[in-house]
């Protein structure tokens, strides 16, 4: 097996947090409006996975933009607006994910349901990490794809691609 290159690792993960975070809104929000233990310990467990799954994905960009930055069509701009929205998203899904796994070993501590609180913070973090990964992921998408520079110049006129 020939050793991954940092490019393959960040772009065969890089949707794996993405993803992992939806779903754990998903749960989270369920979980809120029924009220049930396991949605709120699986989507507690989603957004700390989420939180993790990331880290590699961010490592990895900084080898990728190596890899990248000097082929055609490739603009360093569009790379440092993707790298600090990453950065901060990451941050957002960190502390997300940090209360999500406090919740949960404090449930395994007292085996009660994980707070209603710590459910709904961590639904409340999870949103805003899942709306800038989204977007992170949508300007890691405008470096090399110039079908989505493309749409992104129609939908939002004056602004620079």
């Amino acid at each position: 097996m020939l050793p991954l290159s940092a490019a393959q690792v960040h772009l065969g993960l890089n949707h794996l947090p993405v993803f992992a975070a939806l779903f754990a809104l998903a749960a989270l929000a369920f979980a809120a409006v029924s009220g049930r233990v396991a949605a709120q310990r699986l989507g507690l467990g989603l957004v700390a996975f989420a939180a993790v799954s990331a880290l590699p994905v961010f490592f990895s960009g900084e080898g990728a933009e190596e890899i990248v930055e000097h082929r055609p069509g490739v603009s360093e701009a569009r790379i440092e607006r993707h790298e600090e929205a990453a950065e901060a998203a990451l941050y957002v899904l960190l502390a997300a994910g940090g209360l999500a796994a406090a919740g949960l070993l404090v449930g395994r501590i007292r085996p009660a349901a994980p707070a209603r609180t710590v459910t709904g913070l961590a639904l409340l973090l999870t949103l805003v990490a899942a709306g800038m990964m989204l977007q992170v992921a949508h300007l890691g998408g405008q470096i090399r794809h110039d079908e989505i520079r493309a749409a992104a110049a129609t939908a939002s006129p004056g602004l620079p691609g």
